[in-house]
């Protein structure tokens, strides 16, 4: 299962900075593919290198260097 699956939705508990200024959706998806892209699954050394991992990762702060997920399986069921 990937990020794009329509039956998975990842959500961070805490909103992020784009979320917290209210930017629109495409904003936010942009946010969040620099953040799969530059920072998850990197090693500290590639992040320590990458000028802009390291400014996203100032801006979002402790509560999000933790992240914490809710995750939300969409099932499509022919129960009544």
């Amino acid at each position: 299962m990937t990020f794009e699956e329509p039956n998975l939705i990842v959500k961070p508990l805490v909103l992020l900075p784009s979320e917290q200024k209210g930017l629109p959706p495409t904003e936010v998806e942009k946010e969040i593919r620099f953040i799969i892209e530059n920072i998850v699954n990197k090693s500290n050394s590639e992040i320590i290198n990458n000028e802009e991992a390291m400014e996203k990762i100032k801006e979002l702060g402790g509560d999000l260097i933790i992240i914490v997920f809710a995750c939300n399986f969409h099932i499509q069921s022919n129960l009544p």
